[in-house]
């Protein structure tokens, strides 16, 4: 901490060792931080936020600054400006200083190699391990054309540096005044038109203005618009004003409702302050001639709790196809879709625009449907030319090592309420009634609705 006049310093010592295994299988995990808040290992050091790996004040200080000493070779980072960075001997030292400090602190370290460029008053750093250093230079040129990007779309630029850092396992973090990415993320191509601009603009959303937790995480949504999209838009009142605090999605909707003219309070609680989401479906839907045309009726419906919407509706028909937009905020609304051709079907939100429940029918098979299941049972028909063994590995691979493991005659004449994962095709074809009724098992393969699959090689 510095120093400020009239104060009285305190000296705490302490000793701590950090020492988080880092997943040497992280597609295995559900954690893109694979669970590691702290770790100091001969690849690279990560001390994150987490980790309260230094005395955390209960209030953020007024200025911070941070001294960094590591075994030449070894360069240390955090947030803030860069004082002094010197190596004498055996020994590496950094010194990190910050105007407004924000937050609990990071600080990482490794084998890094050190670029920098000054861009408009502001210093742009790579920190990269050796196989990546011939890519400093397009990181550097991309980071200070996106600086410049979000300067101007939301005004200046709040902390002293900006740095991209590598970090030894993979990982996408924005930090005040630097981003840290794996190794392997920094080597795709696309990164620098993605990610890389994503975590700048968090230096405005997220961390030059903090999330109020208590109301939920605001920014990632409006850090995604604006990185994945990039539409220009009038500088922020909503960001001079609350720089270096914190905002919630209160003052969100007060800036919008502000913007609209009018009370947009109902319309954003509905989305944001209950859990859930609209179920809705379609009755009584019909087609009868009118007016030389055709008019499709029906009923579009609502489950559980209401919710003000425009649900948007297709009319596929024998000639161009019909679009509509009907408003919901009953559980029963009427409507009637009028087209000159003869109508073939009506689909309901078939671009899935809206946040809502999926119909089952509507959720294509994915992992994530194994990994989600509420019980999950591993089926071994007598085909299955796996070892059980083997599709134990399978599951566990999937983070489902719970998962009980059967052989089909075991499990028949059970109670399911099971998802049911098979290896090989079983005999009992009532275990595959979730199938469509026009599915037909022949020659190694299953044919549903008019598309074929064959078994072992996942393509039709």
């Amino acid at each position: 901490m510095m120093k400020q006049p009239g104060a009285r310093t305190l000296k705490i010592s302490y000793r701590a060792t950090f020492n988080d295994p880092v997943s040497q299988s992280p597609a295995t995990g559900e954690d893109p931080g694979f669970g590691v808040s702290g770790a100091i290992t001969g690849d690279g050091t990560f001390l994150g936020d987490s980790a309260l790996w230094y005395p955390v004040p209960w209030r953020t200080p007024a200025q911070r600054s941070v001294a960094i000493t590591a075994p030449a070779g070894t360069e240390g980072i955090s947030y803030g400006r860069l004082v002094s960075r010197r190596t004498s001997g055996s020994v590496s030292r950094s010194v990190w200083e910050e105007a407004h400090p924000v937050g609990v602190l990071t600080l990482c370290a490794g084998p890094y190699r050190v670029e920098s460029v000054r861009v408009d008053g502001i210093e742009i750093y790579s920190y990269f391990h050796a196989e990546n250093a011939s890519l400093a230079p397009a990181y550097l040129e991309a980071t200070a054309k996106y600086l410049r990007f979000y300067s101007e779309l939301l005004g200046p630029y709040p902390f002293e540096k900006f740095a991209v850092v590598e970090n030894f396992f993979q990982t996408g973090y924005a930090f005040p005044s630097f981003t840290l990415l794996g190794g392997m993320v920094i080597r795709l191509p696309f990164i620098l038109g993605t990610s890389l601009p994503h975590e700048i603009a968090h230096s405005w959303w997220g961390n030059g203005v903090e999330v109020e937790q208590q109301e939920g995480n605001w920014c990632e949504g409006l850090v995604t618009y604006l990185a994945d999209y990039l539409l220009r838009e009038r500088r922020s009142e909503v960001y001079r004003s609350r720089r270096y605090g914190a905002a919630a999605w209160s003052d969100f909707t007060r800036a919008f409702s502000r913007a609209a003219g009018k009370d947009l309070a109902p319309f954003m609680n509905q989305w944001l302050a209950r859990p859930g989401a609209p179920g809705l479906s379609l009755q009584g839907v019909a087609g009868v001639r009118k007016d030389g045309g055709w008019s499709v009726s029906g009923k579009a419906v609502q489950a559980g709790p209401l919710y003000d919407l425009r649900l948007p509706v297709l009319l596929e028909t024998a000639g161009k196809p019909v679009e509509r937009s009907i408003r919901l905020a009953r559980e029963r609304t009427e409507f009637a879709v009028a087209s000159p051709d003869r109508p073939k079907r009506l689909l309901l939100d078939p671009e899935s625009q809206l946040f809502r429940r999926l119909a089952p029918e509507e959720i294509p098979a994915t992992v994530n449907s194994l990994k989600g299941s509420q019980r999950l049972v591993a089926v071994l028909t007598d085909d299955c030319r796996a070892a059980a063994d083997t599709v134990r590995e399978l599951v566990a691979s999937l983070s489902r090592a719970d998962a009980e493991v059967v052989r089909e005659a075991d499990w028949q004449g059970r109670a399911s309420g099971a998802d049911l994962l098979f290896c090989g095709l079983p005999r009992d074809r009532a275990l595959l009634s979730f199938l469509p009724q026009d599915a037909v098992f022949s020659g190694g393969g299953v044919e549903v609705s008019g598309e074929r699959f064959l078994f072992g090689t996942g393509t039709p």
